[in-house]
């Protein structure tokens, strides 16, 4: 069955980036916008939102780390009370920016360092379940599939979305490839083709060249591959 396609958007204003949001937008299911933390503002956040208007497309907060040097891809020990600060100050701008338009927000997914934190350590986790319980259970929280984040959302009964990756490997555990690891992000048009077919069938081929059994509701493409475009042209073709 195909999977929703979700893709990290609105973040073009980071220096190793080029606007192609409008390109990408009609090949997508879900786009997760960035909120001013690792990329984006209010006025990128309008533009994206307006091009997923037109294109039918679902709307998410992508908070992050506000580490706009790492793009938000280095861990960030913050406390407690600064973790929330940062998740709810960025999820609430672009509440306020889509509130501007008719149309409804769908999910919240956080962004990288912030997203592997949430699905792997109790803290970042804690924060983020309390956070979403208090203030955001109408909207479908974004999940690693087996995680702790994954584990304690079901539990607490929020509406939540298993996510997989069309652009990323895995390992032989059925977690993502470390970014300094070679070959860890694909770039292959056909091999991440070939992924997203797998991944529809509820399978995915490991580093290790091991088909194993991988249930998600939607798979995501990273916004900053540089064949994103050729990808989602491969897929939908």
């Amino acid at each position: 069955m195909p999977l929703y396609i979700n893709c990290d958007m609105g973040e073009w204003d980071a220096p190793h980036l080029i606007n192609q949001d409008q390109l990408i937008m009609s090949h997508i299911d879900m786009c997760n916008i960035a909120c001013g933390g690792h990329a984006g503002s209010a006025q990128i956040m309008a533009q994206t939102i307006e091009l997923a208007i037109a294109e039918d497309v679902f709307v998410g907060a992508h908070p992050g780390y506000s580490d706009r040097v790492n793009f938000g891809r280095s861990y960030i020990d913050l406390s407690d009370i600064d973790l929330k600060d940062t998740l709810q100050s960025q999820i609430d701008l672009f509440l306020n920016v889509i509130d501007t338009f008719e149309i409804n927000p769908y999910h919240i997914k956080p962004h990288g360092a912030l997203y592997h934190a949430c699905n792997q350590m109790e803290k970042e986790m804690s924060v983020l379940i309390n956070l979403m319980k208090e203030q955001y259970s109408y909207l479908k929280l974004i999940v690693f599939p087996n995680s702790i984040l994954h584990q304690t959302a079901l539990k607490e009964g929020l509406d939540i979305m298993v996510e997989s990756f069309i652009d990323r490997s895995y390992t032989l555990n059925l977690n993502l490839a470390s970014r300094n690891m070679h070959g860890s992000v694909i770039t292959s048009v056909v091999q991440a083709n070939a992924q997203y077919q797998n991944l529809s069938n509820e399978s995915v081929i490991t580093q290790d060249g091991i088909t194993a059994q991988l249930v998600s509701q939607t798979a995501c493409i990273h916004g900053d591959n540089p064949n994103v475009l050729e990808i989602l042209e491969s897929i939908h073709s």
